[in-house]
């Protein structure tokens, strides 16, 4: 419930606690559902209504307007899904394939080859600890990759 304060004809102030005072009447919202593709416009007081009206007029979003809200909303669905991908080596290894993930692989695979190390400790996508060879990271850093450029394109 809204109280209004309406003078000359127009709302000057509106507030949601009660005032106590006669000159204040109560307001309600109207709010209609909204459908894919629409959004609330200003509102605006119908004081010939009793209580008064606060009403929220449904606007549609042009075209253009709705195919930039699809394609962000499918570049948040794009994130969540290069975030949330592991790929499994043929040692039967499962490895995290997000993009922080490649980054590492990338740098454990240099450092292996430069120094001829023949491992390195590396945390499994379910938190196990195994040996790495840098194969067997070049490997996972290829399938995390062709996963990403799977999900890319939007």
């Amino acid at each position: 419930m809204y109280w209004v304060n309406i003078q000359n004809g127009k709302v000057v102030q509106c507030r949601d606690t009660d005032p106590q005072d006669p000159q204040w009447v109560s307001a309600i919202e109207i709010r209609p559902a909204l459908a894919a593709g629409q959004y609330y416009g200003q509102h605006f007081f119908d004081i010939t209504k009793t209580p008064v009206e606060i009403v929220w007029p449904v606007l549609n979003f042009s075209a253009e307007e709705v195919t930039t809200k699809t394609r962000e909303q499918k570049k948040v669905a794009r994130t969540a899904a290069v975030e949330a991908i592991t790929v499994t080596t043929a040692a039967g290894n499962t490895f995290d394939g997000d993009e922080t993930s490649q980054t590492r692989m990338a740098r454990a695979i240099i450092a292996l080859q430069a120094t001829n190390t023949p491992s390195v400790n590396w945390v499994l996508a379910d938190n196990t600890v195994i040996q790495a060879t840098a194969a067997e990271l070049v490997e996972a850093l290829a399938l995390s990759g062709a996963a990403q450029a799977a999900v890319w394109v939007i």
